[in-house]
C-alpha cells in the first residue's frame, strides 16, 4: 500500500510551487497530480522490495531449516540456531528474530503473530508453526516446502521479467503523447 497522506502533502507543496511560477492551471494540476503519484508511490516501492527481498530469501532459510531438521533438531531450535548463526537479508533476518523472541517469550511457532508484508512468508512460516505443532515434520515434508517456496519465486521472478516492457510502456506511453502533443503544438 501507498501512503496517501505522503502524496497529497507532496502533491499539495508541488502544486502550491507550480501555482507561483506557473499560471496555466492544466500544468499546475498535472504537475500536483504527478508528484502525488511520485510522494506515493516512493512509499509501496520500498514495501515491494521488502517483499522482494523477503521471499528470494525463503528457499535458502527453508533448505538450513531442512538441514538441521536431518541432524536431529526441531523446527523450531533450527529456526533459533539459525537466527543466532546464519543472515540471508535484512528483512528476513528481522522476521526471523522477531518469530524467535515471541518464541523465547513462551509462544509456539504456530502461535506466533507474522507481521509480514509477504503472504509467501506468512504462508510459509504458518506452514511451520503447523508442521512443528503437529510432532516436527519429517525432512521430505520440509523439503518439499522449500521445492514449492523456490518454484513460487521462480515464477513470481518470471512473471515481472516479462512484463518489464510493458511496464515501461505504460509509463512511457502518456509521457511520450504529451511530447508529441507539445511538438506538435510549437510547429503550428
Amino acid at each position: 500500500t501507498g501512503n496517501p497522506l505522503l502524496g497529497i502533502m507532496g502533491g499539495a507543496v508541488s502544486g502550491i510551487i507550480a501555482y507561483t511560477f506557473l499560471k496555466e492551471a492544466w500544468l499546475v494540476l498535472a504537475i500536483t497530480l504527478i508528484c502525488f503519484g511520485v510522494f506515493n508511490g516512493i512509499f509501496a516501492l520500498a514495501q515491494k522490495r521488502e517483499i522482494d527481498l523477503m521471499e528470494n530469501g525463503l528457499p535458502q532459510f527453508l533448505r538450513d531449516v531442512t538441514e538441521y531438521r536431518k541432524v536431529g533438531l526441531d523446527i523450531n531450535r533450527a529456526i533459533e540456531k539459525i537466527s543466532s548463526e546464519t543472515s540471508y537479508n535484512q528483512p528476513l533476518d528481522s522476521a526471523i528474530s522477531f518469530i524467535v523472541k515471541q518464541m523465547k517469550l513462551g509462544r509456539r511457532l504456530s502461535e506466533a503473530t507474522f507481521l509480514f508484508r509477504s503472504w509467501l512468508s506468512r504462508m510459509v512460516f504458518f506452514t511451520l508453526g503447523q508442521i512443528s505443532e503437529s510432532g516436527g515434520g519429517t525432512a521430505a515434508e520440509l523439503e518439499a516446502l522449500t521445492d514449492f517456496t523456490r518454484e513460487m519465486v521462480r515464477i513470481k521472478n518470471e512473471a515481472k521479467a516479462r512484463m518489464r516492457l510493458y511496464t515501461f510502456l505504460g509509463y512511457f506511453t502518456p509521457v511520450g503523447l504529451a511530447f508529441v502533443m507539445g511538438f506538435l503544438n510549437v510547429l503550428t
